[in-house]
């Protein structure tokens, strides 16, 4: 799965993937990137064991892991706020002051290419 990176006007390089994750074998740390806009990312840093935590865990729930930057919650819903709870699927992940929400899908994409990463010499790898 490789992405063409697309830049601006100015040359600045834009993030187009909603969620992204780069695992750093030596270290064994996880950084994962939130989009916020084609400009603005927020960062995750996890140990590798946190990130195979939730990636084992997230559909059942992951509720307060404590990391290295503090407690996560990452945990598929299937409906939306009370009193309504309308019907709904996706992942919602909590960290810092942050709230995210990803498809299903673009979860099992981020799952996929960290194992990818896991499995394969990535070209940051030593």
């Amino acid at each position: 799965m490789k992405t063409i990176s697309a830049v601006d006007s100015n040359n600045v390089v834009m993030f187009k993937q909603d969620v992204k994750a780069y695992l750093f074998k030596e270290s064994q740390a996880v950084k994962i990137s939130f989009r916020v806009s084609d400009y603005m990312v927020v960062n995750l840093h996890i140990s590798q064991e946190d990130m195979e935590h939730i990636l084992q865990h997230w559909r059942t729930g992951v509720h307060g892991l404590e990391t290295s930057m503090g407690r996560v919650w990452w945990y598929h819903k299937d409906c939306g706020p009370r009193p309504e709870c309308i019907p709904a699927d996706f992942v919602s992940i909590d960290f810092l002051h942050y709230n995210f929400r990803i498809s299903v899908p673009t979860m099992l994409q981020l799952q996929d290419s960290y194992y990818h990463q896991k499995n394969n010499r990535m070209h940051w790898d030593k």
